[in-house]
């Protein structure tokens, strides 16, 4: 979509496609020479630059991509952009080219908003799905134990592992409803999919907030609860859970899923029904 026409001052001199795959366009900078990061290497085209670098698209679209970067603009930043167009939903893919084309975005986190946004007014049904969190706490002195967290603890750590997942997802560029691959009516349905946290009755719950085009089936639903439950096992809640979150005692370790009897996947009616019962 953009190619990238780069001059150090070296003397090294090189093109390089920018395909929306940044580890792709690290190593078109490698196997040309140049040994930097794409955030670090600005679009400045300057004289006295280490690095100059010219930005050029055949396609429309492309073209007001580039038009849109400027002396604070990295070449991560143009990746991240070709990225989010690459992979924008067909249902409105055309709108977003549209905008980009009439200039109506100054930043590519702006995509990014406008594209969640879109998706969401697309949709006319909202579900929380909520599951408990586990946590254990590594003490700094050697001697002492590490700590297990219940639930009711959990609380009082809410903001560190609000922080702490926020950064672990800041850089992602898909909503996780983008890796629901299964082939069936709920990928349809499905168009956010955000994980959080949720304080509730005195307790910290994980929680996924959903957008759906339309009411899930009792099938969808299960299906649906089948793949959160994968995610917090073996996707994002697997990556999360190796973050250290440093906390006053030592560092935190929080994960999305255990294998107790007692894990579920509950939606707000069922939570509701289950303070009732023990109330």
């Amino acid at each position: 979509m953009i190619n990238t026409l780069i001059e150090t001052k070296d003397g090294i001199t090189s093109v390089i496609e920018i395909t929306g795959d940044k580890y792709d366009m690290f190593l078109q900078l490698r196997e040309s020479g140049i040994e930097r990061r794409p955030s670090d290497i600005r679009i400045s085209d300057e004289e006295g630059d280490d690095v100059r670098v010219k930005l050029c698209a055949e396609n429309e679209v492309g073209q007001h991509l580039a038009r849109m970067s400027d002396g604070s603009s990295t070449l991560d930043d143009v990746c991240r952009a070709v990225e989010r167009v690459n992979n924008v939903r067909d249902i409105i893919k055309d709108e977003v080219c549209r905008r980009i084309v009439n200039d109506e975005y100054d930043h590519e986190s702006e995509i990014a908003d406008d594209i969640r946004g879109l998706m969401y007014d697309r949709g006319s049904v909202s579900e929380t799905y909520f599951f408990p969190l586990t946590a254990q706490i590594v003490c700094d002195d050697e001697y002492d134990d590490d700590i297990t967290v219940d639930e009711h603890d959990l609380v009082f750590y809410e903001d560190d592992i609000r922080k702490a997942f926020s950064s672990y997802t800041e850089r992602d560029t898909q909503n996780m409803a983008e890796y629901y691959h299964s082939d069936n009516s709920v990928g349809d349905k499905l168009l956010l999919a955000d994980w959080g946290f949720r304080c509730l009755h005195g307790r910290l719950y994980g929680t996924v907030d959903v957008r759906l085009t339309e009411p899930l089936t009792k099938d969808e639903d299960e299906r649906l609860r089948d793949w959160i439950t994968g995610q917090n096992s073996d996707g994002l809640g697997e990556g999360f859970e190796q973050q250290p979150i440093e906390v006053g005692d030592g560092v935190m370790y929080v994960s999305f899923w255990n294998s107790g009897d007692e894990y579920f996947i509950r939606d707000e009616t069922e939570m509701d029904s289950c303070f009732d019962m023990q109330m």
